[in-house]
């Protein structure tokens, strides 16, 4: 996991995700859905491996492994501070004026202070998902079942314009050429860093094959909820589950969606060219009828030395167009950038 460098600096964390049209373009049918729940980029730089890829001939896969032990429990709910209870209500404001479904997730990684708007609700993930393949990738890796320089090229196009065929060849490889064990295997990821209500059928953007959840689950869509996506991060950036190397590499990964068009329109970092912040994420869409809008991530900043960050994850679907749902997520994401920022007094 160590044989890279960076080949250029990271620039200014106030970016615009472009998705490709494989990501986006396809529709499915509309989710199913589970009752409401209660009242939350950057550009990087591409790890280049030190050797160049092998052949798929000389470097076999191997069988997959059992599923990832569980991570270290994480501490009780805290008891929300004020200024944590004003921007739970102020989401709850902003959705409740929101056409389509929104739910939005917060939460402040330092503390464990977590805010949601309908944050159970299952809705469709668009792209955004691929960082379970990127988690269970990394764990592959670092077992030694591939090196990272034989997917390197598949990872740039999956986590940085999200085409889809080289997702759907990761996840093949993850289950030794075969794609329902690969999903399998990556669903058992998601289980294990606590997305329970998050579930993969197919690989993203690839709606007309079906690998026996809707048998087994009655269920034909990717779908994913907030609280999800908050506790899959939050076990990346603050538990053990992760070695520091995997935690690298995933992180990396989620530095290489956006494309610098002047301002940022989905998870966003109201700030132009700071060094001292930065948005890690993964956002996924879908044009019509679907409308979807999805984004998750983790905002770090530094404050006199000290590094901090939340996770915010975003879900809009069914608005009047897909710009429309990522604008929702852009404004939810504002508002927790400003509590976040002015409960560390960044300036």
């Amino acid at each position: 996991m160590r044989g890279w460098k960076r080949v250029w600096p990271a620039s200014a964390a106030t970016m615009v995700l472009v998705l490709a049209a494989a990501c986006v373009a396809g529709a499915s049918p509309a989710a199913t859905t589970a009752p409401a729940g209660s009242v939350a980029s950057v550009e990087g730089s591409p790890r280049a491996p030190v050797a160049s890829p092998a052949s798929p001939s000389s470097v076999p896969t191997p069988a997959p492994t059992q599923a990832p032990p569980t991570p270290t429990p994480a501490d009780p709910d805290p008891a929300l501070t004020p200024d944590m209870v004003a921007l739970g209500q102020r989401l709850a404001d902003a959705v409740r004026s929101m056409r389509g479904e929104v739910a939005v997730s917060v939460v402040d990684l330092q503390t464990g202070e977590a805010v949601a708007v309908n944050g159970d609700r299952q809705q469709m993930a668009g792209c955004s998902d691929k960082i379970y393949i990127m988690m269970t990738l990394a764990k592959a890796i670092a077992a030694g079942e591939m090196r990272e320089a034989d997917v390197h090229a598949d990872v740039l196009e999956m986590m940085g314009p999200s085409e889809t065929p080289p997702a759907r060849r990761i996840i093949a490889r993850l289950g030794n050429g075969d794609v329902a064990a690969g999903l399998r295997r990556v669903n058992a990821m998601t289980r294990a860093v606590g997305a329970a209500r998050s579930i993969m059928t197919h690989p993203p953007g690839y709606y007309g094959e079906e690998y026996g959840y809707e048998v087994e689950t009655g269920i034909i869509d990717n779908l994913v909820t907030t609280n999800d996506y908050n506790r899959a991060l939050a076990t990346l950036w603050k538990t053990d589950f992760f070695t520091p190397s995997e935690r690298e590499y995933i992180l990396w990964s989620m530095t290489i969606a956006s494309i610098p068009l002047g301002h940022h329109k989905g998870i966003q970092l109201p700030l132009w060219g700071n060094p001292d912040a930065t948005v890690y994420h993964k956002p996924g869409g879908m044009f019509e009828p679907d409308n979807t809008w999805a984004d998750t991530g983790i905002i770090a900043f530094t404050v006199n030395g000290h590094r901090y960050a939340y996770a915010i994850s975003v879900l809009a679907q069914h608005t009047s167009v897909i710009w429309e749902s990522r604008a929702y997520a852009a404004r939810l994401s504002a508002l927790a950038w400003e509590t976040m920022a002015a409960r560390y007094e960044y300036r």
